[in-house]
């Protein structure tokens, strides 16, 4: 059930900007090109954070890795969210 979780939040992640992304555009008051960031950021930590989160896993155990990833993952998202500006958008994003 977890691994349902986490794969069902990852795909609903990275497929709600493309949509909304107008609409964040408009509501922050950023241009297009400030606005891609949105993706860059996501798939920079992406690239970053697999290796060492599998690095991680295999030192104390992927069970546990997992869950610091969906515990991260929520958090990030609630950030984004709730975020009044677009910095810290990025920043949960």
């Amino acid at each position: 059930m977890l691994l349902f979780a986490g794969v069902f939040m990852g795909a609903l992640d990275i497929g709600i900007i493309g949509p909304a992304l107008p609409a964040i555009e408009k509501s922050f008051h950023v241009d297009p090109r400030l606005a891609s960031w949105m993706f860059a950021s996501y798939i920079l930590f992406f690239m970053v954070g697999t290796p060492v989160m599998a690095k991680l896993s295999d030192r104390y155990g992927r069970r546990n890795i997992y869950i610091l990833d969906i515990t991260l993952f929520t958090t990030g998202s609630a950030i984004t969210a709730l975020s009044p500006s677009y910095p810290l958008l990025i920043l949960g994003r």
